[in-house]
């Protein structure tokens, strides 16, 4: 018999939630956003950058005859060791304030965009913008508590 919490977790797929936060948590909500976007943005350049390689070799003949062909693009698991890299070092070591599983949904996100492309379902992926449809999603260890209108997320507690 499965017991009442994973019940619980197959019961609720997803949620959209509209929060009043303190001035603490909104600080904080702005931070993980902040962080979302930087690393889908740095995750893009790079990917941007493989891809430019693999056009600029595809353009010359003689490339395609003399060597192996670079990649198109980073795989996903490539980019999450990356992104441990970064949040362990101490140049990007503000990353580590926010959650991990909020960055990864990011790079998901990016590698997704990036399959659709190069299947030909759309288009270039684009860069962030500070503004622009800001937000994150948290795809475990969220509590929602109904009778009490309240929310806990990792890193930020419990948010009204």
């Amino acid at each position: 018999m499965p017991s009442e919490r994973k019940q619980k977790q197959h019961d609720l797929l997803s949620n959209k939630v509209r929060l009043y936060p303190n001035q603490e948590q909104e600080r904080v909500l702005r931070n993980h956003a902040g962080a979302r976007r930087w690393v889908y943005n740095h995750f893009l350049a790079l990917q941007m950058q493989m891809w430019q390689e693999y056009k600029t070799w595809e353009a010359k003949p003689a490339n395609r005859r003399a060597r192996t062909p670079p990649r198109k693009k980073y795989t996903y698991n490539e980019t999450t060791l990356i992104l441990t890299k970064l949040r362990n070092s101490i140049e990007c070591g503000w990353l580590s304030e926010t959650s991990a599983q909020m960055q990864q949904q990011a790079l998901k996100d990016l590698d997704n965009a990036f399959s659709r492309f190069f299947a030909g379902t759309g288009k270039h992926p684009k860069f962030k913008k500070k503004g622009e449809r800001e937000g994150f999603r948290s795809p475990q260890h969220a509590e929602i508590d109904t009778s009490a209108s309240k929310l806990h997320l990792v890193k930020l507690g419990w948010i009204r």
